[in-house]
């Protein structure tokens, strides 16, 4: 299985250990993620901006994606779907990676409940059909 994990659920992977973290983790342990630079870049910038994280750290997060996950570059024009643009850019991964599912707590997101063939969920719909 192929699954797209929109920047809100990574963040909380990595500063919690609670329903994110656990999807990620067996997500990472058992199918295959992909992100985009444009993820990564989201990240960066929220780490940096909203919670004051000091650089050396926010290398070493952004190695650890950049390594362990399937990075790709999606091409063509971005989708005009979504109210915020930004939530575009993860349909565009989703589509050009042929994701099967996307991993999002993002409302705008999760009321298309899916897109192209993936289906979007929040964790813990991804946790109860997958993992249980």
């Amino acid at each position: 299985m192929k699954i797209v994990f929109d920047t809100n659920v990574i963040l909380s992977a990595f500063f919690t250990e609670g329903l994110s973290y656990k999807v990620f983790d067996e997500c990472l342990n058992n199918f295959d993620i992909v992100i985009s630079k444009w993820i990564i870049s989201e990240i960066e910038e929220k780490l940096r901006h909203k919670f004051k994280i000091p650089n050396p750290q926010i290398n070493q997060l952004t190695k650890f994606l950049r390594t362990n996950l399937i990075n790709l570059e999606p091409t063509g024009p971005l989708p005009k779907v979504c109210r915020d643009n930004d939530d575009n850019n993860v349909l565009k991964l989703a589509d050009f990676s042929r994701a099967d599912v996307i991993v999002t707590g993002d409302k705008d997101l999760l009321v298309l409940k899916s897109y192209l063939g993936a289906k979007i969920m929040n964790p813990r719909q991804f946790f109860e059909k997958y993992l249980q």
